[in-house]
Parts: C-alpha cells; structure tokens; sequence
C-alpha cells in the first residue's frame, strides 16, 4: 500500500515522440508529460557486457501515484538519468502505480 508521505522524491515522467528536423529526418525527442513525487524502494548499480563492451547498469524500483497517461513506452528521470520503463503495474484500489526501470551508461 503507497503512503502518501514515502512519495519524497521528485521524477520527471517522459514520452518519446519522433520530429523531423529542417532537413526532413526524423529525429527523436523526449516530451516531459509531467512532473509527480515518487518513493524511490529500491536503486542498484551492476557493469554489464553488451556487445562486447563493459556498460554500467543503473535500476530503479519506484512508487507513485497512478497516472492514465503513462505507460511501459514511456521514461522517468530521476538524479539525472532516464529510465526506460520495464516494468509497471497499477493498483487501481489505492490508486497506486510500481514501475522498474533501467538505464545503461558507458
């Protein structure tokens, strides 16, 4: 159950959108949808080898409030990362949303 007084982080919620630039290539953006508090349970930080190259793999597990515009397409930023999205799930019954998240650095 979310307890509104855990949700003391603040988390930007993203949406990729595609736009052409003047030449007319699409190029691909991040639109903020909106601006919420979250608690953060749980952040980890492991290296991982993905084509043969060693990356940083930062994951997080948050908790907010639910939203009817966001979805497992969509990114959070959270201390200056953005998450994909690989998880979520919604509890309709207390109007909560949990989402696990991964974003991967050189």
């Amino acid at each position: 159950m979310m307890q509104a007084g855990k949700l003391n982080k603040r988390i930007t919620l993203e949406r990729k959108t595609t736009t052409q630039n003047q030449y007319g290539e699409e190029l691909d953006t991040w639109e903020r949808l909106a601006n919420t508090w979250a608690e953060i349970v749980s952040e980890t930080c492991d290296r991982v080898e993905i084509g043969g190259a060693l990356q940083q793999r930062y994951q997080i597990e948050l908790m907010m409030r639910y939203r009817a515009n966001f979805s497992i397409n969509d990114a959070v930023v959270y201390a200056g990362r953005r998450y994909d999205v690989t998880e979520l799930s919604s509890n309709l019954t207390d109007r909560s949303c949990r989402l696990l998240g991964e974003c991967y650095e050189n």
